[in-house]
């Protein structure tokens, strides 16, 4: 578990489940469930990022991700699939290594030079749904 960028990131172990990863948006001190990323509410994005409830998240953190798994959350892939941006690398025209089947928003593994035009909160949301997380924020 760790904490970068208003987010806690936590690689779970569910053998029911396949041992899933969750992502979930800090509160801010004001109350707001959407902590740093409330620029990103009434967006596209915003659409992306699910609710979860408190009780789900305490359970997982715990090692029961049932209750997590059954709220209906959208998958890492499909959020991705979703994700409002160009899906070909913004360096396309300049780089020299550029290839049209693996510089693109859904290769596995995202290229480490892979290069997108997105605000700086969608990066992070890119980047941790390309590692498989969960991006939920609390239920309240």
């Amino acid at each position: 578990m760790y904490r970068k960028d208003g987010i806690v990131f936590m690689a779970l172990s569910d053998a029911k489940w396949g041992d899933p990863k969750i992502a979930r948006i800090l509160p801010s001190p004001e109350g707001d469930t959407w902590g740093e990323y409330s620029a990103l509410k009434d967006t596209p994005w915003g659409k992306l990022i699910s609710e979860s409830s408190l009780e789900a998240l305490d359970r997982a953190a715990r090692g029961d991700c049932s209750a997590f798994m059954k709220e209906g959350h959208r998958s890492p892939e499909g959020c991705l699939k979703l994700a409002p941006i160009e899906r070909v690398c913004a360096d396309r025209k300049r780089c020299l290594s550029f290839h049209k089947t693996r510089c693109l928003l859904e290769s596995t593994p995202l290229q480490d030079c892979y290069s997108m035009e997105a605000p700086t909160l969608a990066r992070v949301l890119i980047s941790a749904w390309s590692e498989g997380y969960f991006v939920v924020r609390e239920k309240w």
